[in-house]
This record gives C-alpha cells, structure tokens and sequence, in this order.
C-alpha cells in the first residue's frame, strides 16, 4: 500500500515503516475494516477500549472541536497491539507523514485509596519508582513524529473522570443508570437523584476525592457495569451539560483536553504539540468527499 499525503506519496512496505516483520504479521490477522478508516483520515486517536471509543466523540464536541469536522478518526484496538497500529505511520528516514497520531493508553497503576478494590495487585505506593518510571517509559517508547501519548493521568479513563470533582457525578449516574435494566423514565430520573445524593453522603463522610473516585469505579472494576453502556450513558449526559467550551477545557482530564488538540489543530511536522493551539476559526473546513471518509 501507498498512502498519499499532502501530494506526496508514502509507501507502506517494509523497507519504510518503522514496523518490523512481526508488526506486519500482527497487523494482517487484526487490521479489519473497523481500523482501516486510519488510512483515510487527517488525523488519528488510537485507544485501547470501547469507553473511549464511545466517549471521546462527546468530549471533541463540547471542547468546540468535534472529530468528524476535522477528519479525525478513532481507532479502537481492544488492547491489541496499540503501538504496532502508531509505527504504520512512522518513517524510517526521509519526511514524516503529516496525519497527527495520539495514543491514548491507560496508566493502569491504581492508587493505594483502591486496594481494597483491587486485592493482591500492587497499587501505585507499592511500586518504586523505577517500576513506575519504566511503566511510563514503556507507554511512551514510540513517541515521534508524528505520533504522541496522552496518558491516563491515574489509572483508566473512567476513574480519572470521576476523580474531577466537576465531572463526578454524572460519572456516578452513568454508572447507575449502566447497571439498571430499566427505561422507564420515572425510574432513570430517580437513579439520577440517588446518584446525587450519594455523592453528597461521601462528601459530607469526609471522603476524599480519590476515594469517591473508587467507589464510583468500584461497579465498572467488577463488571457489575459494562464499560460501553457507561460510556454511552455518560456520552449522553455530557452532551447535555451546559458548560461553553472553555468550561469544560477546565473540568476534564489535562490529558484528554491535550490529546483532542493535538487531533484538532494544524499539525506541522517537527513542531512540538500544543505550542499553538489554533482557534476554532482558524482551522480549514473539510471538503464533502473528505468529511464523510
């Protein structure tokens, strides 16, 4: 395969790539037609999961930036090989290809507030901190153009949203209304309140954000919640929120905000990320052929 870009031709084969033979062979078993669309974008979010999949089209759009509008694709790898999907675009020599890449891999290092939650694995004040380092260094091994990570600030997507305190509960409601069959809507409009009204009770306990956090995610950790219909609860009820863009910059995570930037904005190879971040009016409308790829 050869991908063109910017007018200019980017062959795929081996000799190219930063991808080595058993990358390709990974690649022929898993690269279906729900992640080839990465060929046909401007831009690229790999994600490791349906929550993020689901979720990060709703956050673009209350950032101002939704992905369709900017040609962004997601690519949702199941954990399956994140990083071999990120090297498809890194070159071994000559110019980068111009289609930004984030990553975005959990941390999945728990705090010690979780280890109630989760047993015998070693939560993050059990780790030294060359065990943590080398974690951090092990997600970020590919970085370069032009390919970066955004990285779970605290352990998955899910728990680092529910640990803003803006954010945390419509977290919980999405998560109640994840593990409730019904659809009446007297009953969804009182799982919303109970939401509400337990947070208040951990606050008024004394509990800490992080602690919160844990048993909001306490459902999602043990399947008692599947992470897609959490995902798409919560998708739905952020679209909702009243918040302007510039509001939300301020309650989601750094690292999402971060990464639908880095999507979003004209990428120049070379260029570290976020160093200017254009505003919305800035950015090239899509053309009719390319907006519906």
């Amino acid at each position: 395969m050869t991908i063109m870009v910017g007018h200019q031709a980017f062959p795929l084969a081996a000799a190219y790539t930063r991808l080595d033979l058993s990358d390709y062979e990974f690649l022929r078993r898993f690269l279906d037609a729900t992640k080839a669309n990465l060929f046909f974008a401007r831009a690229l979010i790999v994600v490791e999961g349906d929550g993020e999949n689901l979720l990060l089209p709703a956050l673009a759009e209350k950032l101002g930036r939704p992905l369709s509008r900017h040609g962004v694709s997601i690519v949702n790898v199941g954990h399956r090989g994140l990083f071999r999907y990120s090297r498809i675009l890194q070159r071994k020599a000559g110019p980068a290809v111009g289609i930004p890449v984030a990553l975005i891999p959990d941390r999945d290092i728990p705090p010690k507030e979780a280890k109630a939650l989760v047993g015998a694995r070693k939560t993050e004040d059990e780790l030294d901190a060359d065990a943590i380092s080398a974690r951090m260094k092990t997600l970020r091994r590919d970085v370069g153009d032009p390919v970066d990570a955004f990285i779970a600030d605290c352990w998955t997507l899910e728990f680092d949203l529910a640990l803003q305190p803006l954010l945390a509960e419509s977290v919980y409601q999405a998560v109640l209304l994840a593990k409730s069959t019904s659809r009446r809507p007297e009953w969804r409009k009182r799982i919303v309140e109970t939401a509400s009204e337990q947070l208040q009770q951990w606050k008024d306990d004394g509990l800490s954000d992080l602690e919160i956090a844990v048993k909001i995610y306490d459902p999602v950790f043990n399947g008692n919640a599947s992470k897609a219909q959490v995902a798409e609860e919560l998708a739905a009820i952020i679209r909702a929120r009243p918040e302007t863009p510039a509001e939300m910059r301020d309650r989601l995570p750094p690292y999402l905000v971060r990464a639908i930037d880095f999507v979003t904005q004209p990428y120049e190879v070379g260029k570290p990320p976020f160093a200017d971040v254009a505003e919305e009016d800035d950015l090239p409308e899509l053309d009719p052929v390319a907006e519906t790829l």
